[in-house]
């Protein structure tokens, strides 16, 4: 509340004061510097203001005691005894006269009960004190408290922060309230408080914001190589992610183009053409192993490898394995068909792509893996080895899918024939690799079931060293299916030089590959 305001270039002192003016009899004298006001005297007493020369009002409670009707006095009902020596105010307090205020401790007083409160305050000398060096305080607290957050809120996060912006401001209300009750100052930290919060909130947002784009990001990065669903579980869960390298039992796939050398040389003009056939290849190919939740490991040129169980535990991963090998095979006669059409409708020539891919499941380490420059997440084991000597034999047997005989113990329901027992080039030890052929439905066809028996009677004959027999059913099965003539030819030659020189009674019937 101003003590007093220029009217026509003359200092008028507010009702209060000039109240004791009136009472004392003794004039009112500014007290003022070359910064401004620092108060009012008054019959030998200061009364402290701003350099505007405002008070702050120290309220107190509200009390209708106080108050008495003018209208009784007018009349003569109130004794006179009653306010002898009393200094009077005399006020509406009707609402229709809009003179109604609102104190801190009160939502409607009369206006007069302003200048009764600044009255007692003046009588009391109990000011309400706010020195100019608080308000420099107050923004020093402000710019304190949002450094902090600045610093800690990216650092140690949102949930730490809080606790200390919580602490800080008990700190600075409780501080506030002690400096209020015992000295009488008015340390405003509202503001501080408000820009704090304001800050915190803003900061967790962004936080919150880079944050969010950071999972997009990984997300965007992973969907490049996991399933969608793959990569949805990963953002709800990824704790499930163990880096460093853990020990998983897995599936893996390894897919390479048939004669790429030659289809390569077509290209030797036309390079920009070769890298949209490769594009046009692994793009399909890429669709099938992440729509059965596998993980791209890598692009070799025209290869590929794939593994599934990681970084995520996928049941049934040999299952899902055995329908991407089988989907991509159907998925490279649509690219075929495609590119016979438009080699016809251009008058150049067309060179099948053939693809070989094989499939093995076994126990190895996957995470990151690589030096402290640079890592992969990729895997390391013998069974991934042994899957890429599988791809590698497709040619030999003539059979595009070549499983081992892990892969094979768990999807027994699939279309499988026994191939061979192979110690593959670079392993010593032998396995039983298998023939993938089809689904669950294929297995129960009649002719692939008449395929099959016939297959395993040669082998049989073949492990017992009954060449003729086992040549007998080697021509019986080329008769059957082109799809095995590669197989049954393969056994015929086998049986040539085992007629020549007899592998003797201690044979135990590995046939050792001398290439990959």
């Amino acid at each position: 509340m101003p003590l007093a305001n220029v009217v026509d270039n003359r200092i008028i002192p507010t009702l209060t004061l000039d109240m004791l003016r009136v009472a004392t009899g003794r004039n009112v004298i500014s007290q003022t510097t070359q910064g401004g006001i620092l108060g009012f005297k008054i019959a030998g007493t200061l009364v402290p203001t701003d350099k505007y020369g405002r008070v702050w009002i120290k309220y107190s409670e509200f009390d209708p005691s106080q108050y008495i009707s003018a209208v009784d006095v007018i009349t003569g009902k109130i004794d006179a005894s009653k306010i002898a020596g009393k200094l009077l105010y005399v006020g509406t307090s009707a609402t229709g006269l809009k003179d109604l205020r609102s104190s801190p401790l009160q939502s409607s007083l009369p206006g007069v009960e302003m200048h009764m409160q600044l009255m007692e305050n003046i009588l009391t000398q109990t000011y309400l004190f706010r020195p100019d060096y608080l308000a420099v305080l107050e923004w020093a607290g402000t710019t304190f408290t949002g450094l902090i957050l600045i610093l800690l809120v990216p650092l140690v996060g949102a949930r730490t922060t809080m606790g200390l912006l919580i602490l800080i401001s008990s700190i600075a209300v409780s501080s506030s309230l002690y400096l209020f009750a015992e000295f009488s100052l008015l340390v405003d930290v509202t503001y501080t408080l408000f820009v704090s919060l304001l800050l915190y909130i803003t900061l967790v947002y962004f936080n919150y914001l880079s944050t969010e784009k950071e999972k997009a990001r990984i997300r965007t990065a992973f969907s490049h190589y996991l399933s969608p669903d793959l990569v949805s579980r990963l953002s709800e869960s990824p704790e499930s992610l163990v880096l460093g390298g853990e020990e998983k039992k897995m599936t893996f796939l390894f897919c390479d183009i048939r004669d790429f050398t030659g289809i390569s040389e077509t290209f030797r003009d036309d390079p920009q053409g070769l890298t949209h056939l490769i594009n046009r290849f692994l793009t399909p190919m890429t669709d099938e192993i992440l729509s059965n939740n596998g993980t791209i490991d890598k692009y070799m040129g025209d290869s590929i490898m794939a593994f599934w169980n990681a970084p995520l535990d996928t049941p049934n991963h040999e299952k899902l394995a055995a329908l991407s090998a089988l989907g991509m095979i159907n998925r490279l006669k649509q690219i075929n068909d495609e590119i016979r059409e438009e080699a016809e409708s251009e008058s150049r020539d067309f060179k099948e792509l053939k693809i070989g891919i094989g499939l093995n499941t076994g126990t190895c380490i996957v995470g990151n893996l690589g030096s402290q420059q640079r890592f992969d997440y990729s895997v390391l084991g013998d069974p991934v080895n042994l899957a890429s000597r599988l791809e590698g034999q497709s040619k030999t047997y003539g059979i595009n899918i070549i499983i081992g005989e892990d892969t094979a113990k768990n999807i027994s329901d699939f279309a499988l024939v026994e191939l061979d027992l192979i110690a593959v080039k670079g392993r010593s030890a032998a396995v039983t690799v298998y023939g993938l052929l089809g689904d669950p439905d294929t297995a129960k066809d009649e002719i692939f079931q008449k395929e099959k028996q016939t297959v395993e009677a040669m082998l049989r004959h073949y492990k017992a060293q009954e060449w003729d027999r086992c040549e007998e059913y080697a021509q019986q099965l080329s008769s059957l299916s082109p799809r095995f003539v590669t197989l049954a030819n393969l056994y015929q030659q086998r049986i040539k030089v085992f007629r020549d020189n007899p592998p003797g009674d201690q044979w135990d019937g590995i046939y050792r590959a001398t290439s990959k």
